[in-house]
């Protein structure tokens, strides 16, 4: 799947990232660009075979039924982001 290289940590600064991996969905309201999805891309990193909840696929199919986003955020989980130029 596509990602962003942020070598200057800018964008992750803009979106208040905490961890890797965090995961946003982004959608289009109203001509700007709103996060409708913060957090965890699931429920199990650690381990595939026993995720429950697949938030971001999740909140993409409610978007795209014209749903509000049931679960809008979640603790990321994983490493800790340091921000080397804060």
């Amino acid at each position: 799947f596509p990602y962003l290289a942020d070598d200057e940590q800018i964008v992750a600064n803009n979106f208040k990232a905490e961890k890797t991996p965090h995961a946003f969905v982004i959608w289009r309201e109203n001509e700007k660009w709103v996060i409708k999805y913060s957090g965890a891309i699931d429920d199990n990193g650690a381990e595939p075979e026993k995720v429950q909840h697949s938030y971001v696929k999740e909140a993409l199919e409610e978007l795209l039924a014209g749903k509000e986003v049931s679960t809008p955020t979640t603790k990321s989980v994983g490493c800790a982001i340091h921000y080397k130029f804060k």
